[in-house]
């Protein structure tokens, strides 16, 4: 299994692809200064998808977006000549204009107890980012259907926050809250009646996921530890030391494979 620290900063070329079409996808979206907020916090996140997409999928092949709206990640794929389809609860009324300029492809599906509109095998690759952990009541429903719908040999790129980070043991231990980047029960389960999402359920370890990746089914490749710390002392100081110490990133992704053949009963 492989482990790959990110580099500080994703590549200009995906950089500058990814702020191309983000004022007009912004200009577009039902609210438009949120999605701006969206876009500023996680601009680095955003173009390092696209990199490792670069890295691990060909233009051509079929990728599943699962949880693609605004898109910011969907259009400069397609424009890389990749064959997208995207996953999302809603329809495209979020951003029509774009959903019909960009002749956007998409499955509406609960991913959390409805299973996923496509032939089994569909697709090359799904890109699953910042979703597991928003899933809330049966993730081996959901992920047996990512399996499902993933063509054998086909690559899962999912990320997740690192809740084995520097923040999220320091909120642990510190604080007494267990999460990484987005804390509170009440505060993530409202907003299922602010905007009909959840928020984040709980937060994981790469040890967690990973082995629950392989009971489902699937082989695990590698681990991207993503993310950084800036800003005060201290968190220059825990950027310093998750470059010696890389598994303690806010951030991570999971490579993880089909297997070419069914696993014996």
């Amino acid at each position: 299994m492989f482990v790959i620290r990110a580099p500080p900063l994703p590549t200009v070329q995906n950089t500058e692809l990814l702020k191309k079409y983000a004022d007009e996808l912004i200009a577009q979206s039902r609210d438009p200064e949120d999605v701006r907020s969206y876009y500023e916090g996680h601009r680095n996140r955003l173009s390092f998808d696209l990199d490792y997409a670069d890295k691990f999928f060909r233009p051509g092949q079929k990728i599943l977006e699962v949880g693609s709206i605004p898109y910011l990640v969907t259009v400069p794929l397609m424009q890389k000549n990749y064959d997208v389809m995207t996953l999302d609860k809603v329809t495209g009324e979020y951003v029509p204009g774009i959903v019909k300029k960009y002749k956007i492809n998409s499955i509406i599906c609960n991913l959390d107890n409805e299973p996923i509109l496509a032939g089994d095998g569909a697709f090359d690759g799904i890109i699953m980012n910042e979703v597991f952990e928003h899933l809330r009541m049966n993730l081996i429903f959901s992920m047996r259907e990512i399996l499902r719908v993933l063509r054998p040999g086909g690559l899962l790129l999912l990320s997740t926050p690192n809740m084995r980070s520097i923040s999220g043991l320091y909120n642990l231990l510190v604080l007494g809250e267990a999460y990484a980047c987005m804390g509170g029960i009440y505060n993530n389960y409202s907003y299922i009646e602010r905007l009909d999402v959840m928020g984040h359920v709980r937060e994981y370890t790469p040890k967690e996921v990973t082995n629950f990746l392989r009971i489902i089914g699937f082989e695990i490749e590698g681990i991207i530890y993503r993310g950084g710390y800036s800003g005060s002392w201290k968190l220059n100081l825990a950027r310093f030391f998750t470059r010696i110490w890389p598994q303690f990133k806010p951030y991570f992704s999971v490579v993880a494979r089909k297997p070419l053949t069914a696993p014996a009963a």
